[in-house]
């Protein structure tokens, strides 16, 4: 938690800086000390002031001071803020947290639930089945009633192509060219820039050299898949196997991997909050990430067997 909020407090810090807020280093320094917060030294960070807390700073004082700070830049800029939204993007990480999760959650919710003037945003890449967001917004979360939860849909087409215009206008297809490469990143934001990424410029690319060039390149486009794959256990590993040829039920899960349907219930949980898989309304499970089924074919497809040791 503790280095939790002191990035979330640099974050905040050099947004001030980068909008030239006052927020000068001699007026921070003064106003720690005026509030016996303790901490080592200054440093300058492209001219932004960053104070080198303590290692026994108490955690509580530290998010005293950081959940705080935003009203803080707020009443001291009045003239130039209508208010200061805070976005804080892969929210799921806080899952880490683990038993201190719901607790720390609920002191962010004390701090912040008075601040009439800022706007808190989290994002992240989650299921509208994980867990996390009844936890924080259902009815009985901490921000229950107090939050709004937007499903954010894969980009159209038409999106995709203002989107690469905009970002890498030296990328060129023709009509199938584009159509295929639209289709292997499925609308996605991070595939399309992983993709994006490594096709070069100024060569116009037709279907055949873009499905060449996925092929080729499936691992890297799919890394952030790949590298949870490998931090998964065994039977979690077996459970996505088992889907690879279509949505099943939860019974016939249990029958692949020769195990009672009882003890899934966890495994199958944990994969749902790691957006993984998903279970429709007719109770089938099926894998939520195309992408990664399609490594793990191509793997297969390449080697004979399935990835299970790091590469």
């Amino acid at each position: 938690i503790n280095a939790l909020m002191q990035f979330y407090f640099k974050k905040t810090l050099s947004s001030c800086n980068n909008n030239i807020l006052e927020n000068a280093s001699e007026k921070l320094k003064k106003y720690l000390k005026t509030n016996n917060f303790h901490f080592n030294e200054f440093q300058e960070v492209n001219k932004i002031p960053i104070p080198i807390f303590t290692s026994e700073i108490d955690n509580q004082e530290l998010m005293e001071y950081v959940l705080t700070f935003p009203e803080k830049i707020y009443k001291s800029n009045k003239d130039k803020l209508k208010g200061v939204i805070i976005l804080i993007d892969e929210f799921q990480i806080i899952k880490e947290l683990n038993d201190y999760k719901e607790s720390f959650l609920w002191v962010i919710r004390s701090y912040i639930q008075d601040q009439r003037n800022i706007a808190y945003v989290f994002t992240g890449s989650m299921s509208l089945n994980d867990a996390l967001i009844s936890e924080i917004s259902g009815h009985n979360g901490v921000f229950g009633g107090r939050m709004i939860s937007f499903h954010l849909s894969p980009f159209s087409k038409n999106t995709v192509k203002q989107y690469l215009n905009e970002k890498k206008p030296g990328l060129k297809f023709n009509e199938d060219g584009f159509n295929s490469f639209y289709e292997y990143t499925f609308g996605i934001p991070a595939y399309i820039n992983n993709f994006a990424k490594i096709l070069s410029e100024n060569i116009e690319f037709t279907s055949e050299s873009i499905t060449r060039e996925f092929n080729e390149s499936i691992y890297y486009i799919s890394s952030n898949l790949v590298n949870i794959w490998f931090e998964l256990s065994y039977k979690n590993k077996i459970i996505i196997i088992s889907l690879l040829n279509g949505p099943i039920r939860r019974i016939d899960i249990a029958k692949y991997l020769n195990v009672k349907s009882g003890s899934l219930s966890y495994n199958l949980k944990e994969l749902e909050n790691l957006s993984l898989i998903q279970k429709s309304e007719d109770n089938l499970y099926s894998i939520s990430e195309p992408l990664l089924e399609k490594w793990l074919k191509s793997e297969f497809n390449e080697k004979g067997e399935y990835p299970f040791t790091i590469i």
